[in-house]
């Protein structure tokens, strides 16, 4: 749908990758869905979602799905796109992918290490999904984050008035998206991109970045292990050498 809204000549663009690649936003994401999951701190002000948002003409994607009903209480006069999915298929290319990537043994490694990337990312994953799917989070069962997906569309049809509202159904074409938003239809079809792939090809990239700066940052700890057990071992051997000469009576 990004590329669709860039063909539509939007500008500014809100979504998941957009936190991967700044640190402050991922902070201000923490705050929000601890004070959402867990009650602490705050809730965000106008002033707060502006500095987050505010360059923004399209937002989509997690983690604002969480932040749904204050987002549509701050910014009242904005429309709405739900995108409308087969359950079962967005269960395997999207959710399946997030959930593999916290359970992974890379991830976990990284976030104990890591606290500048992977380990805020992760938080802010965990969060976010145990706000949507349940307290379990990414062990929730199947049939429970498919229910709580049908569930969230409800919740956005009910929260949204009718005339700023529009269920879109990939596979429809640019006809319903323009109309509703008054565009013109672009005489080029309608952009077919597995945007999901594009994400996790690029998480895959930061988190192989991460994991070089990781072992580049300990290469002079490496390298002060290693003298001193060539010291160490130079140490024992000029030892075995003076014992073998002593018991020789070759050194004098």
């Amino acid at each position: 749908m990004m590329i669709a809204f860039k063909q539509l000549d939007y500008t500014g663009f809100y979504h998941m990758t957009s936190i991967m690649h700044n640190p402050p936003d991922t902070k201000m994401w923490i705050e929000y869905l601890r004070w959402k999951h867990h009650g602490e701190g705050r809730p965000f002000t106008r002033k707060d979602w502006d500095q987050l948002l505010g360059h923004a003409q399209v937002c989509c994607d997690v983690p604002l799905v969480c932040a749904l009903p204050d987002l549509i209480a701050t910014y009242p006069e904005a429309e709405v796109i739900l995108v409308e999915r087969d359950p079962d298929s967005w269960y395997e290319s999207s959710y399946s992918g997030t959930s593999k990537f916290l359970s992974s043994r890379r991830t976990q490694v990284l976030a104990t290490l890591d606290t500048r990337f992977t380990r805020p990312l992760a938080e802010v994953i965990q969060l976010m999904f145990a706000i949507l799917w349940g307290p379990k989070g990414w062990q929730e069962p199947e049939q429970v984050v498919k229910r709580r997906y049908h569930e969230l569309h409800e919740d956005v049809r009910r929260l949204v008035p009718p005339e700023r509202l529009l269920g879109y159904k990939i596979g429809k074409g640019w006809a319903p998206l323009c109309e509703f938003l008054g565009k013109e239809v672009p005489d080029t079809p309608f952009p077919r991109v597995n945007e999901r792939k594009e994400f996790s090809e690029r998480l895959n990239y930061m988190l192989t970045k991460v994991t070089e700066r990781l072992l580049w940052g300990a290469m002079p700890y490496a390298a002060v292990v290693t003298v001193a057990a060539i010291a160490v071992t130079y140490s024992v051997w000029a030892m075995d050498t003076l014992g073998a000469g002593i018991l020789s009576g070759r050194v004098s």
